[in-house]
């Protein structure tokens, strides 16, 4: 068995599951992350070749959501005081660091025996303090505190010994699907830089804990969670494939891996069942609709009204015009001539740099204005759910 794969990238990861920095690796090839590296190397590049050079070696397919971004938030400007792509290797054992390259795009390729790699987005290096920025995209852009970050945290800490200071800012660069950008913020002292150190190594420790553990033939004790959705290893994961195995065998005592034999049988397979499942649940539906089903946890599975607001677009946008202006009016109608409450929310942030409200406040007033208008139709839906049933009051029986 190969050493443990473990970057800064992972290293998130490898804290919550630590078998998954041990198991066989294989990659992960998903659009999201497709769409990721294009929107990082177009900011990579504006400093160097400016907006618009920088947008015309994008993919068409990601250039709109690059044309997007509102690059006045971001530190893209002064390529003299911001480096993009800058890659350090750190060593847990000695608590040193050295930068490695920039640009390498993930190809670390002259690592020594022990050492984290890791690559953030943009850095500066002050007299007293290092600063290291990550962007986030997509619809993970708005989860997670730059605090929390186990990922940045390396990058603080690998910075600051490399370059030699004792205080390190770093901050999570949010960047939402409609090009706006928010940050979230944090700061490390000498005594932190210190724990961050020890927090590794002791990460590292769990490791090869669980190394040993595989190595004498047990089997990895891993931990389900979100993480999972992108970890190499899930092929070879027992808590993810053993059912698989299972299917493919019929056996319980399978050994918990896909793989290019077992892989087109679990498919057909799961198929089947998921075939039956459906019309399953289809009849569960009917029944539940006829008689609720009282649950141990005491829930009913029945039908549940749901009540949806449909704008009316032509009225809405008429609201809107004298309520903001022509342009959020404008603005809040889709292609298919429908008003959505999203796309009005995103035709009122136009309005929030005119006005200064917060864009909470604007979404209550221009919705409180569209219903004044009549312009709101309500229907009711009853689709088949778990759910807490009401208490009944005391006037019903």
């Amino acid at each position: 068995m190969s050493g443990p794969v473990i970057s800064g990238s992972s290293l998130g990861r490898v804290l919550l599951c630590p078998a998954s920095a041990v198991l066989p690796q294989v990659g992960v090839d998903l659009e999201a992350g497709h769409r990721g590296t294009a929107i990082h190397e177009y900011l990579a590049s504006v400093p160097v070749l400016g907006r618009d050079v920088a947008l015309e070696q994008v993919l068409p397919e990601y250039r709109a959501a690059c044309e997007a971004i509102d690059l006045e938030r971001l530190p893209v400007a002064d390529s003299e005081a911001w480096a993009a792509e800058v890659a350090w290797a750190y060593d847990p054992a000695t608590d040193t660091a050295r930068e490695i390259g920039r640009g390498l795009g993930r190809a670390y390729s002259d690592l020594r025996p022990g050492e984290i790699p890791g690559t953030a987005d943009v850095v500066a290096v002050t007299d007293e303090s290092v600063v290291v920025l990550d962007y986030k995209t997509g619809r993970m852009a708005r989860r997670g505190r730059a605090a929390d970050s186990l990922q940045l945290r390396l990058y603080a800490l690998a910075a600051a010994r490399a370059y030699g200071r004792e205080h390190a800012v770093v901050a999570l660069v949010h960047i939402d699907e409609d090009g706006g950008a928010w940050w979230d913020r944090a700061e490390f002292d000498s005594l932190d830089l210190d724990g961050l150190a020890a927090e590794v190594r002791g990460l590292l420790e769990q490791v090869a804990q669980e190394s040993e553990h595989i190595a004498a033939g047990g089997i990895a004790r891993t931990v389900e969670g979100d993480h999972c959705r992108y970890c190499p290893a899930l092929p070879h994961c027992p808590s993810r494939t053993r059912l698989a195995a299972v299917l493919a065998t019929g056996s319980e005592d399978a050994a918990p891996v896909l793989t290019v034999e077992t892989a087109p049988l679990v498919l057909e397979r799961l198929e089947a069942i998921e075939s039956v499942a459906k019309r399953v649940r289809e009849s569960l539906e009917i029944y539940a609709r006829q008689q609720p089903i009282a649950l141990p946890s005491g829930e009913v599975f029945g039908p549940v009204p749901l009540e949806r607001e449909t704008i009316d677009p032509a009225r809405g946008a008429l609201v809107l015009a004298q309520e903001f202006s022509e342009r959020v009016a404008l603005d809040s109608i889709e292609s298919k001539q429908t008003m959505t409450k999203t796309r009005l929310k995103a035709a009122l942030k136009h309005h929030v740099a005119e006005s200064g409200e917060k864009i909470g406040a604007l979404e209550k007033r221009a919705m409180e204005a569209i219903r004044a208008a009549g312009a709101i139709t309500i229907t009711t839906t009853h689709p088949v759910r778990r759910h807490k049933p009401k208490a009944l009051t005391g006037g019903e029986s």
